[in-house]
């Protein structure tokens, strides 16, 4: 009997002092595995990710020396993820689910992302972002980007 594929989430990290931990502890319970990015914090990111993960199972980190961006980071984590898939950590099979560190992203549709995904097995799920409790700076900078 095979298993169901597992849940991993990839989490680019860059100076989220005050959310990062919170985010998370809202994430891990809900995946298999926990990929954290460090990439290239200034402030303490770092060291608190490193103390909210002792005693953790299945959290790989990586921390960059320099920034290099969302896309850089999320690169460094599929690169891993390919890594542990040769090792038979996880499977080809497995799902890869993205979240943001500043809490952009609500871990709490994680499961349901998932079922749509177990059901239609497309490559891409993509959820939309609620910005209603964001600052009109990161609404605006997130439009402006987007187009």
């Amino acid at each position: 009997m095979s298993q169901s594929p597992k849940i991993i989430a990839i989490v680019p990290v860059f100076n989220e002092e005050k959310m990062v931990v919170g985010v998370l502890d809202s994430i891990y319970p809900r995946v298999q595995h926990l990929i954290v990015v460090n990439d290239g914090s200034t402030d303490s990111s770092l060291a608190k990710i490193n103390v909210w993960m002792e005693k953790k199972k299945n959290v790989h980190i990586l921390s960059l020396k320099k920034n290099v961006g969302a896309s850089g980071a999320l690169l460094r984590a599929y690169v891993l993820l390919l890594r542990l898939a040769e090792e038979g950590v996880i499977s080809e099979m497995d799902l890869a689910i993205e979240l943001d560190a500043d809490g952009q992203h609500d871990p709490r549709y994680i499961p349901e992302l998932y079922q749509v995904w177990l059901k239609t097995r497309v490559d891409v799920v993509q959820a939309c972002r609620d910005f209603s409790n964001y600052p009109a700076y990161k609404v605006f900078g997130n439009r402006f980007l987007s187009l």
